[in-house]
């Protein structure tokens, strides 16, 4: 397994966390929240994928990761 796999296996943890904040912003009409809203579901759609393509590192994966980390520990 190389660094990306045990990454992307360490990421997956956040399933459940994502699901959660994916239920909740749904709930909130306030527009403004729709960009954070994409940004979860995509992440989610992404960690969710086994069959997945692999990003190159530093992209977008690794920008919402810390994204991911940063609301987990509010």
């Amino acid at each position: 397994m190389d660094e990306y796999d045990k990454k992307f296996a360490e990421m997956q943890k956040y399933i459940p966390f994502l699901e959660a904040m994916i239920e909740r912003l749904q709930n909130v009409k306030d527009k403004s929240r729709e960009v954070q809203l994409q940004k979860m579901q995509s992440l989610h759609g992404i960690l969710s994928n086994s069959k997945r393509n692999r990003p190159k590192p530093n992209t977008r994966l690794y920008a919402l990761y810390d994204i991911s980390l940063h609301y987990s520990h509010r």
